[in-house]
């Protein structure tokens, strides 16, 4: 990520890709340098769509269009699991 920079990888020109709108620098700097615990070079070097993924690999932002489990969802998954009586 280069700073002030709107390249390909910019969430503001693919809107598919993260969070649609200006990017809040402050605080991707504060979960990548804190949250992450990445080096400065680590975080410039990344694009936003890799540190968008980091970032939610590591728990620190929701996953993007992951919402709560529907009704439909859950019986799906009590179907495909049943519990097992012993």
């Amino acid at each position: 990520m280069r700073r002030g920079s709107a390249g390909a990888g910019s969430p503001s020109q693919h809107k598919g890709e993260g969070a649609p709108g200006p990017i809040d620098w402050p605080a991707l700097m504060r979960l990548g340098l804190g949250g992450l615990g990445l080096s400065a070079r680590d975080f410039w070097d990344m694009t936003p769509v890799e540190l968008t993924r980091a970032l939610e690999g590591a728990g620190l932002i929701p996953v993007a269009g992951q919402g709560p489990l529907s009704r439909a969802g859950l019986e799906r998954l009590m179907a495909a699991h049943p519990d097992q009586e012993e």
